[in-house]
């Protein structure tokens, strides 16, 4: 089975374990039917996108449990702007994402500094055979 799970960079760096390609990985996940809102921001006019299968899940429950190696990483960052008619919210995008491909997701930070300091992504979609 082959999977693409969306690691989203708040989850990550919450409580992420780090994680690069060749390692085996058990996650809570949720299925994504056709990619989710991602397909929108990851979406290129005639490009080839990988879209998410599931999204990790730490946090909100009534995941399963996706396995697999980690064969590839995509490190994703995307434009954001105010919401339409929600103030005060902002939201990915479309066709925005900047797709770069990466060896490792780096683990949650050590301490609140050091998640300020860093130069975050919005994510990664991290391929599993």
């Amino acid at each position: 089975m082959r999977a693409v799970v969306w690691v989203s960079a708040w989850e990550q760096d919450c409580c992420g374990e780090e994680v690069a390609v060749g390692d085996e990985v058990r996650w809570p996940a949720l299925p994504v039917a056709d990619g989710g809102p991602l397909a929108a921001v990851l979406a290129r006019p005639g490009g080839d996108v990988v879209v998410p299968t599931h999204a990790q899940d730490r946090h909100e429950g009534g995941s399963t449990a996706v396995a697999g190696v980690v064969v590839g990483v995509t490190e994703v960052r995307c434009d954001w702007a105010p919401a339409p008619g929600r103030p005060g919210t902002m939201e990915p995008v479309p066709g925005s994402a900047r797709l770069r491909a990466v060896e490792r997701v780096p683990g949650a930070p050590a301490s609140l500094d050091e998640r300020d300091a860093r130069d975050s992504p919005d994510g990664w979609l991290v391929e599993l055979a």
